[in-house]
């Protein structure tokens, strides 16, 4: 049989031990932060160089006009049309914009529509092109130009009727245009603002007739050119 007195040594030590530890655990979490190192003093460079690409570029965003009354013919705003030439040519730049017919969904309309009648034709659409504050906006130039707009008029319709996913385009008309004035190549050069209005014919008529309460998208593609 063991004599319990032989245990109770054994008993304290491993207190002793247990107490110990704890001990140097919280010692360890007094760490003085100034005794990590600091950085270097001494910053690195790093030089980046490029060359900018002459271009000439025209982009527009997407709009929803929203619920259009049939027989209405309210300008809305299509936003800003941005035009940035940088070619430094000496050479006229012209902005155009053609249009496509105006088509309904693919999917969820009425069984046994006639589609071909109820699409808009381009034709239906009035642009008008910005009149005012032609100046650019970001000019390149210390001799700037400002641009001229184009006339208001209806879209032409294309040749071949189009669909929602592959339209097709009627003649272009013109938005603006900007020559250079013999000063310096530059004169037509920077970003310039174009901030046209169009206004749709929803009238009835013999060609179409639109389907009420349904989204009509139509497409304007710009083009610049100098």
């Amino acid at each position: 049989m063991l004599n319990p007195k032989a245990l109770r040594p054994t008993h304290r030590m491993s207190r002793l031990a247990k107490l110990g530890l704890v001990a140097g655990v919280a010692a360890v979490t007094v760490v003085p932060t100034a005794a990590f190192a600091t950085t270097s003093a001494t910053p690195s460079d790093q030089v980046v160089t490029f060359t900018s690409s002459p271009l000439i570029s025209i982009t527009a965003s997407p709009v929803s006009l929203g619920s259009i009354t049939p027989g209405a013919s309210v300008p809305v705003n299509l936003g800003s049309v941005l035009l940035t030439d940088t070619l430094a040519d000496s050479t006229a730049w012209t902005a155009s914009v053609q249009a496509s017919n105006c088509f309904l969904p693919t999917a969820g309309l009425p069984a046994n529509l006639n589609t071909a009648n109820a699409t808009i034709p381009a034709s239906a659409i009035t642009y008008a092109p910005p009149s005012t504050g032609l100046a650019p906006t970001v000019p390149l130039s210390t001799t700037p130009v400002s641009a001229v707009g184009g006339t208001t008029q209806s879209f032409a319709n294309p040749s071949t009727t189009g669909s929602l996913t592959a339209p097709t385009f009627g003649a272009a008309m013109t938005v603006a245009t900007a020559a250079y004035d013999s000063v310096s190549a530059l004169d037509n050069d920077g970003t310039y603002t174009l901030t046209p209005t169009m206004s749709l014919n929803l009238a009835s008529n013999s060609s179409f007739v639109p389907l009420a309460g349904s989204a009509y998208t139509c497409t304007l593609q710009y083009t610049a050119l100098g």
